[in-house]
Parts: structure tokens; sequence; C-alpha cells
């Protein structure tokens, strides 16, 4: 069994059960934008272009299984909004990705854990 990969944990959150999302992407997308000096007005557009992107890409791709699949979701989507924002700013999708990105966004309820 050498190739056999050993998972240790498996979490199921049903619906903000053990985590909740302090700041979701949305919001993170739109104040890093903000702090870039663009305009609210493109902002909402940009954001609104890509809940449709969204739809198409999953539509096109199928579901998310893994962090590959998430990466490529989030390259591609980021380079959108990146594109409707501002087709000049050629790094615009990377800081996006890099400051965008959610994960640490997660926090434990309080009573989740017994200490």
């Amino acid at each position: 069994m050498k190739n056999m990969k050993t998972i240790d944990t498996i979490i199921f959150d049903a619906g903000g059960v053990l985590f909740y999302i302090n700041e979701f992407r949305n919001q993170i997308i739109k104040r890093v934008l903000s702090s870039k000096g663009y305009e609210e007005k493109i902002i909402q557009k940009a954001l609104l272009s890509a809940k449709q992107f969204d739809l198409n890409y999953f539509d096109n791709n199928g579901d998310i299984y893994t962090w590959q699949d998430e990466k490529k979701w989030l390259n591609d989507k980021y380079s959108h909004i990146a594109n409707v924002v501002d087709k000049t700013n050629t790094e615009l999708a990377d800081q996006l990705m890099i400051l965008a990105f959610d994960t640490f966004q997660y926090k434990l309820f309080e009573d989740t854990i017994n200490t």
C-alpha cells in the first residue's frame, strides 16, 4: 500500500454549524479594489459579471473536486474580474488571487471547541 494517502481528518460543516466566514470573498474583492482606487460603479459591474462568469464556468466545467479544480476556477474568475475592472493592469488578477483567498476567513464558533 505504498501509494495510498492517509486521510487523518475530514470536517463536515452543514451550513455554518462549526464554522462561520468572517468576511466573504466578494467583500474582500470589493475592499481590495476600493483600496486601489477603482470606482464603486466598476467594482459592482465586475462583481455582477463574476456571478454570470460562475454560472457559465460551472455549466462548462462541472463541480470542483480537487485543489487544482478550485485553483483553475479562481484564477479564471479573478482574471475575468480584473479584465472588467482594468484591462491594462496585468497584475490585478494575481493580486486578487492572493488577497481575496478566503481560507483565512473561516473561523470556528466558540462553542465548537471546549477548552
